[in-house]
């Protein structure tokens, strides 16, 4: 999991980013008229950093699941969160040192998610900032500046539509 010494004084960080992804049907087919908020589909998942001693060491990502219970009349559903995935050193070690870098150069950004285009291997650290969406393309061991959601995904769609759908 990404643990060096263990799993003592291990804990689960307070900034988790939701997950969004968008999908190569839709890519292929954005246009600059189009609203950036159709793409982003929500996933219904949270990327959680673990940190031991106050390092982010690792991660769990946790999946929102409806449990629903059938009465005589009616039927109550209780949402849980169920554990899908460990580790991801690398992608949350990236998430949050971006997250961290850009709240100490600007004020007032929010909602900072994960947004995945898993068509095309690509992971972005998404956040708004005022009434723009913004994207920082997760790179390793690069600090990229954030553009706009619009412009990132106009210009990747020309990629989007190269791909022939198989993994990559």
């Amino acid at each position: 999991l990404g643990f060096k010494n263990g799993t003592e004084g291990a804990s689960l960080g307070k900034d988790a980013f939701p997950i969004y992804e968008v999908s190569l049907r839709d890519l292929r087919s954005f246009t600059a008229d189009k609203d950036v908020n159709n793409l982003l589909v929500d996933t219904h998942q949270i990327l959680f950093p673990i940190e031991v001693n106050g390092e982010v060491s690792a991660s769990v990502t946790v999946r929102s699941a409806i449990k629903r219970t059938e009465g005589t009349e009616q039927v109550d559903q209780e949402e849980l969160w169920r554990p899908t995935r460990w580790g991801l050193y690398n992608l949350i070690t990236q998430l949050t040192t971006e997250r961290k870098r850009l709240n100490n150069d600007t004020a007032g950004l929010k909602d900072f998610r994960l947004v995945s285009i898993p068509a095309l291997n690509r992971n972005f650290l998404g956040y708004e900032d005022g009434t723009d969406i913004k994207l920082v393309s997760l790179v390793p061991q690069k600090h990229l500046e954030p553009f706009p959601a619009k412009q990132v995904f106009l210009d990747l769609v020309p990629e989007a539509k190269s791909v022939d759908g198989r993994p990559r």
